[in-house]
């Protein structure tokens, strides 16, 4: 069996202790549906709002048990996610902007070196949308910035390797 779709999500939340949300209910019915059986999973998938996070942060420590999952290294959680967000925008299932603006998110919640240049594409795409200059990343314009971006995705994922 494999694992849905937002797992590798919902890890790198785990990992870094986000709060838990609706997104978080829905991975857990989406496991059910999948075939996965746990007690405790099914406790999470029956949550509703208003959620206690120091209840569901001891639940989801149980569901994760459960499942086998291990988000001990943050770092490879991190760079699973990165992985996971870079196939979503090549797959089409994520708007370019979008991917970036969570991608800097990650680096402003980490301080990840390996995510800066996520950073500094997400604030040169910004400006570019609104004028012609961006003082970001020397060389990027309109013409190139979506060409130079798909080159550095392919890069990162050379330079940093996904175990998921």
């Amino acid at each position: 069996m494999n694992f849905v779709k937002g797992t590798v999500e919902i890890i790198a939340f785990k990992a870094l202790n986000k709060d838990i949300d609706s997104k978080w209910i829905n991975w857990a019915l989406e496991m059910l549906m999948a075939g996965y059986q746990s007690d405790n999973l099914s406790i999470l998938a029956g949550e509703r709002p208003p959620f206690n996070q120091f209840e569901l942060h001891s639940l989801t420590d149980r569901v994760f048990k459960d499942l086998g999952i291990d988000y001990s290294d943050i770092n490879q959680c991190l760079i699973n996610y990165v992985h996971y967000i870079i196939d979503l925008v090549k797959n089409k299932n994520v708007e370019i902007f979008s991917a970036l603006e969570i991608l800097k998110n990650l680096y402003i919640d980490t301080d990840y070196e390996y995510l800066y240049q996520f950073y500094l594409f997400y604030f040169a795409k910004s400006d570019l949308t609104e004028s012609e200059n961006q003082w970001y990343i020397d060389g990027i314009n309109r013409e190139n910035i979506d060409y130079e971006l798909d080159l550095y995705f392919i890069e990162w994922k050379s330079l940093y390797s996904a175990t998921i």
